[in-house]
């Protein structure tokens, strides 16, 4: 009996090298977004799960979410993060860190404006605030590719009626509320 049982373990331990299963596509794209890293020897992933969604063109694909953590440069790992990952378009995106607090982004935005007005062209004053209206398009663009990955998780990253570790979804990116209704792709 205990034989059988060693089997049965060793069988479907190897499940993720079989083509086909979902263990396999997992895999898969846990090997792509281990790519993105800069050392991909060090990924170590968790939570991740297999999910269907509706593409832009009207056919039903895969994709896999979960979370990643690998080392940077200084060989530190620097914690999870999420990820989204899918070998059948062989794209990967992963959480993005942002630098700048919103706090941060009104202040750029205000001093480009109000310093730019006030300033003559090619005066070192003006130089400056140039410098500070690009900070502001710097701030507000990493604030639109982090809320276009929200967006991108809250719609494929769906497990029947809630979005899949909704709790990692930092409280200034959701634009969603739980009242919304969201679509279960089955």
């Amino acid at each position: 009996m205990r034989a059988i049982l060693a089997i049965s373990v060793v069988a479907l331990s190897g499940c993720q090298w079989i083509p086909g299963t979902d263990e396999h596509f997992v895999a898969e794209a846990e090997d792509l977004a281990a790519e993105s890293l800069i050392d991909p020897t060090s990924a170590m992933f968790r939570k991740s799960k297999s999910f269907k969604y509706e593409h832009e063109s009207g056919s039903s694909k895969r994709a896999v979410c979960g979370e990643i953590n690998g080392k940077n440069r200084n060989g530190a790992y620097v914690g999870y993060t999420r990820f989204i990952a899918s070998p059948e378009f062989g794209a990967v995106s992963l959480q993005p860190t942002l630098m700048y607090s919103e706090a941060d982004r009104e202040r750029h935005k205000r001093e480009c404006t109000s310093s730019a007005n006030e300033r003559k062209r090619f005066s070192a004053q003006y130089e400056i605030a140039m410098m500070k209206c690009e900070q502001a398009k710097e701030s507000a663009e990493e604030k639109l590719i982090a809320v276009q990955f929200e967006g991108d998780w809250a719609s494929i990253c769906v497990d029947g009626e809630t979005v899949y570790l909704e709790e990692t979804i930092p409280p200034e990116l959701r634009f969603f509320e739980e009242s919304d209704e969201r679509e279960t792709v089955e």
